[in-house]
């Protein structure tokens, strides 16, 4: 039973219509889910996994976690493989994570929406029991942080015109980069 109670229902039907191509379909759709991973800056920072064998060990669990998930082992999935074993997770992240998973389970699965909608939903139970943080923060974002960039120092003043005192100006600094 997977951790948090309730034990997962299996996409059964997903592996049976899968059948000999179900490893070749866990492959594409583990390093396709990688690769957006990768790509989305709100999650990227995941493929830096805290596993002694770093990414690939991270990719190796979730190749496994698609057959458990898929009912195509006797198993059922435990953990929450897509967060790459990383030990925090926080809601806005899972849904992130969840979202890209099912995208590219629909690309390269072909999944009907009741699978879809199947697949959605045990990866959300699986999700809920590996929360760290219930909140939309997201704690593994390497996007740039968002605001105006720093704008240019001044260049050096000129001296002013003598005043009636008949003191000249003083010249201006150099400005703060």
């Amino acid at each position: 039973m997977a951790s948090g109670g309730a034990a997962i229902t299996p996409v059964t039907p997903l592996c049976t219509r899968l059948t000999g191509a179900v490893n070749l379909s866990a492959e594409r759709v583990t390093y396709a889910y990688a690769a957006q991973v990768a790509a989305d800056c709100r999650v990227s920072g995941f493929m830096a996994s805290p596993l002694p064998g770093g990414i690939a060990e991270a990719l190796n669990n979730l190749y496994r976690f698609n057959f458990r998930l898929w009912g195509c082992m006797p198993d059922e999935p435990d953990g929450f493989a897509l967060a790459l074993g990383a030990s925090k997770l926080s809601r806005g992240e899972a849904q992130l994570l969840i979202a890209t998973y099912i995208n590219q389970a629909l690309i390269y699965l072909e999944l009907s929406p009741s699978e879809a909608d199947r697949l959605s939903r045990a990866l959300n139970q699986l999700a809920g029991a590996a929360l760290t943080l219930d909140s939309d923060e997201l704690l593994h974002s390497t996007c740039a942080v968002a605001g105006g960039e720093g704008g240019q120092g001044g260049e050096g003043g000129q001296g002013g015109a003598p005043s009636s005192s008949g003191g000249g100006g003083a010249g201006g600094s150099a400005g703060e980069p």
